[in-house]
């Protein structure tokens, strides 16, 4: 799922619903220019479940694999992203690897069939990352989230991705 984007490089990990979310995730990352369309599918539930039935370390390892050499980390939340197991861990990986992290939520794109979703809960907002003062703070409070139709995301998702290569934003050390 990641390629390098040859104008900013900095490549992007889309992180999404596979099975319901891979026609909004080709338009988001169409208009990036920072993803191979070709590889857009190759995170599924089979690959998490491969990786499940190895332990902690296969699903570590399958994460890593995924993130690759990505500078960001772009959770598309749908209607039912929540659901995912792997979110989760992903998100955190991305934190430990001091990846930017960004959410958006995708739900009134078209999929193939022109039909939008209900707009799903986000993942960030159940989880945490140790503070400087080493309390518990929601992802959702470093870390930006979008909404496509309400933010303009075909003109704006440039900007947000690279807005969130600064830490700076994030209020995290």
């Amino acid at each position: 799922m990641v390629q390098q984007d040859n104008s900013r490089k900095h490549p992007v990990y889309f992180c999404f619903h596979a099975e319901r979310d891979r026609q909004r995730a080709l338009h988001v990352s169409a208009l990036t220019g920072t993803v191979d369309q070709n590889r857009l599918s190759d995170w599924t539930d089979e690959s998490w479940e491969a990786a499940a039935e190895l332990g902690e370390q296969g699903l570590q390892e399958l994460i890593d694999e995924k993130l690759g050499d990505s500078a960001v980390t772009c959770l598309l939340v749908g209607e039912r992203t929540f659901e995912k197991p792997w979110i989760g861990a992903m998100l955190q990986r991305s934190l430990e690897l001091e990846r930017g992290i960004l959410a958006i939520h995708v739900h009134d794109i078209p999929d193939e069939n022109g039909n939008t979703v209900k707009k799903g809960p986000n993942p960030m907002g159940r989880l945490t990352y140790p503070g400087r003062d080493r309390q518990q703070y929601p992802f959702t409070s470093a870390y930006p989230t979008y909404d496509w139709k309400h933010s303009d995301g075909d003109r704006n998702v440039a900007a947000w991705i690279e807005k969130s290569m600064d830490p700076s934003g994030t209020g995290i050390d």
